[in-house]
């Protein structure tokens, strides 16, 4: 990204010298082959004149059209360059034609009296020569604005990001979790020691699946699910079957879609440490796809004396997606259902995202 920045930086430096070169010779030649005296105080005073016009028309303009950085396109520029072109050449014309004039009758210098060749030269000079070299050096400083504008915000994004997965990994590791776990196992062990061993088993699929994409921005949703899966059956060995998982036969091919590694999970952990569910009734937790999107939903059966929610989980996961996708990650809830809605990015051949 600093490569990029810096690059830009001397593509502006080229354009600069490169711009007032080509406005040294235009200047040189006119002095030697034209009639008009660019030694004269008054041609230097208009000369900063046409140029203070062009700037403040070509600024003007900007902030009317480019009201965000993402407007800043080619259309855009031609759109700047021209409209405040033809102002600046409104406003240069009626400077040229009054300092004309006022020579022409209060100094009675003949030579200043305005022609109509006189007036379209004018508007030809400060058009083609002074305004697109002014315009080219404002917007090209725009330009490098935008784009260190943009380098910080990505930058910020991806410390953001860096800060949610790493907290995601803290979320998913908890001391609590694994006390819990490993309670469960000793308690386990002298009633059935079969079962106490799938539950070691899943146990250290679930943590080993977690260590290994910690790194990770994106999965396949195929990974997710089998993940998702085995922590539902860890949450149930624990719980005596309490829960119920439903996972909708996807569409489209699973193995070709990305989701940010523990997001479905964190959706199932929310789910279950706010709702009521036991043997006899479970809580249903379904997970569905539609229009791009990851849906998992359970009714709601908020728990009476339940912790206060921190809102962590969802907040970390929502603030992940900034980064990853335009989409955002939304949640629905209402006095029956609680759902929340992941994109899910598709890989294609050429960007692989």
């Amino acid at each position: 990204m600093l490569d990029t920045l810096n690059h830009t930086k001397k593509k502006a430096v080229v354009l600069i010298f490169g711009l007032a070169s080509i406005l040294y010779t235009i200047l040189s030649v006119s002095q030697l082959f034209g009639e008009t005296s660019f030694y004269s105080p008054i041609e230097h005073l208009l000369f900063i004149l046409y140029g203070l016009s062009s700037y403040f028309s070509c600024a003007w303009i900007t902030r009317t059209i480019i009201y965000d950085d993402r407007q800043l396109n080619l259309s855009a520029i031609i759109q700047v360059i021209f409209i405040s072109g033809i102002i600046n050449a409104v406003v240069t014309t009626g400077i040229f034609l009054l300092t004309r004039l006022t020579l022409f009758i209060y100094l009675d210098k003949s030579g200043w009296y305005p022609s109509t060749a006189g007036i379209v030269t004018n508007i030809g000079y400060t058009f083609f020569i002074i305004h697109l070299i002014i315009a080219a050096l404002y917007l090209s400083y725009l330009s490098l604005q935008v784009s260190h504008r943009s380098a910080i915000r990505q930058l910020a994004a991806e410390k953001e990001n860096a800060n949610a997965q790493f907290k995601l990994l803290q979320q998913q590791i908890t001391p609590h979790f694994l006390f819990n776990s490993l309670n469960v196992l000793a308690s386990l062990i002298p009633i059935d020691a079969k079962l106490a061993e799938q539950y070691v088993t899943k146990f250290s699929n679930l943590y080993r699946f977690v260590l290994n994409h910690k790194d990770e921005e994106l999965i396949s949703l195929a990974d997710e699910l089998q993940f998702i899966t085995q922590y539902c059956e860890v949450m149930n060995i624990r719980f005596e079957n309490a829960y119920k998982l439903v996972i909708e036969q996807a569409q489209e091919s699973i193995s070709e879609t990305m989701i940010a590694p523990g997001a479905i999970q964190t959706c199932v952990e929310n789910a279950i440490k706010h709702n009521i569910a036991s043997t006899r009734e479970p809580l249903t937790i379904s997970v569905t796809f539609g229009n791009d999107m990851v849906h998992i939903e359970n009714p709601l059966r908020q728990k009476l004396n339940a912790p206060a929610s921190t809102k962590t989980g969802l907040e970390n996961l929502v603030k992940r997606y900034q980064s990853l996708s335009d989409s955002p990650v939304t949640i629905l809830k209402t006095s029956e259902l609680f759902r929340v809605s992941i994109p899910a990015l598709i890989l294609t051949k050429n960007s692989g995202q």
